[in-house]
């Protein structure tokens, strides 16, 4: 593989592991459609198609991990037999399609379960080594698995709001049992006459069933002193939250 290739290959892994939008997940060398897979509550099949962007034929190797986060909020994957996928491992030529199966093997639930499905790239000359040995990633795209409960009750809340020694800090807790994912959160610091002193944009990522989100930021001192009021707005993919404190002099200081 050319160094060129090894750059693009790595760069498409890295895009892919920070934004996740409608549409195809896109890699170096191929596109997996759709980028999500949402199966209801008694559904238990659904299809993933693969296109073969690349000039050449393509290996891929499927793999499947349960999904779930920690308490600050980070994923953390565990091996599962609960999602089944046909084929494993599959060539597709150049500019053809390829259907992959997902199948679950999960009775309704009454909070979302969450997998992922993973497509990994292997090297052509190690393909028939692939019962007995480790295969060489080239890209690997992620594609999110949700299992609906049978009844949705989507729930947030931003909680332990506070500002002490200058640092504020806040959660976003999922308190429902269905994910939401994170758009956007703005935290904003006001005067007593209103007008904006502060300002702090974070990311986004995916908050799970029942999982937290927790969030740190400083604020300079000289600003924190002008500030009378901290408004923390959160905007996610089906709600928006919404919080405010009041600011003492004392919390500023160190």
């Amino acid at each position: 593989m050319s160094a060129m290739r090894t750059i693009v290959a790595v760069l498409g892994m890295f895009l892919f592991s920070l934004c996740i939008t409608p549409g195809s997940a896109l890699s170096a060398d191929f596109t997996v459609n759709p980028v999500n897979l949402f199966f209801a509550a008694k559904q238990r099949t659904s299809l993933l198609t693969i296109m073969n962007n690349a000039e050449s034929p393509l290996t891929l190797q499927v793999t499947t991990v349960a999904w779930t986060q920690d308490d600050e909020g980070k994923d953390v994957y565990s091996p599962t037999e609960d999602v089944i996928v046909f084929p494993k491992i599959f060539t597709v030529e150049k500019g053809q399609q390829r259907l992959v199966r997902i199948g679950v093997k999960v009775s309704p639930v009454s909070s979302e379960r969450t997998f992922r499905v993973y497509m990994e790239e292997v090297r052509p000359s190690q393909e028939e080594e692939f019962r007995g040995a480790m295969l060489t990633t080239l890209t690997k795209v992620g594609i999110p698995v949700f299992i609906s409960p049978v009844k949705t009750l989507p729930e947030g809340k931003i909680e332990k709001a506070v500002i002490s020694k200058g640092a504020l800090s806040f959660s976003i807790v999922n308190r429902g049992n269905v994910h939401f994912m994170l758009r956007g959160v703005k935290v904003e610091g006001f005067d007593k006459g209103g007008t904006q002193v502060f300002r702090k944009d974070f990311g986004g990522w995916y908050v799970l069933s029942d999982r937290i989100k927790k969030f740190n930021t400083e604020v300079p001192i000289e600003t924190c002193l002008k500030v009378d009021t901290i408004k923390i707005e959160v905007a996610t993919d089906i709600l928006s939250l919404r919080e405010s404190l009041s600011v003492l002099p004392e919390m500023c200081s160190p």
